[in-house]
């Protein structure tokens, strides 16, 4: 069976453990008053880097500089934004606890800097956020349970 024989749930799951390994997602500085959320994957196989361009449908392949000339050359994936959001959650589901917990740190954060005017926002995305909190409190108590 193939990548492309796969349904798009399956395809998704695949992405997500790449993801856990190899990605990073987070809200960062983007100058003065300016912050993104952003999601990357690096590897050196680029066809599993097109994988996310194609499944998702959003986002941009670069290729990284080699620091050395016997480093493999490597690939990136990157997101920002809104669709960086509509992205995780999708593999949120086949991410494992510790990631789960980071997404609802980082979309605390967005929410806490939204609040405080740092961050120009509109009505559905505030409801949006509210929603990943309600979910983020879900995550956490079944993370409690495992303790």
């Amino acid at each position: 069976m193939s990548f492309s024989d796969l349904s798009r749930k399956q395809k998704i799951i695949f992405l997500a453990g790449v993801f856990e390994g190899e990605g990073s997602y987070g809200y960062w500085s983007n100058g003065i008053n300016r912050r993104r959320i952003e999601l990357t994957v690096t590897m050196s196989d680029e066809d599993i880097i097109n994988r996310f361009k194609d499944v998702f449908d959003c986002g941009y392949i670069g290729k990284t500089k080699k620091k050395r000339d016997y480093y493999k050359q490597c690939w990136s994936w990157c997101l920002t934004g809104l669709k960086a959001l509509h992205v995780l959650e999708q593999m949120l589901p086949f991410f494992g606890v510790r990631r789960a917990s980071k997404y609802h740190d980082m979309v605390e954060s967005f929410r806490i800097s939204v609040k405080n005017g740092d961050h120009v926002i509109r009505k559905h995305l505030r409801r949006k956020t509210n929603k990943m909190i309600a979910h983020k409190e879900v995550i956490q108590a079944s993370y409690d349970g495992l303790r």
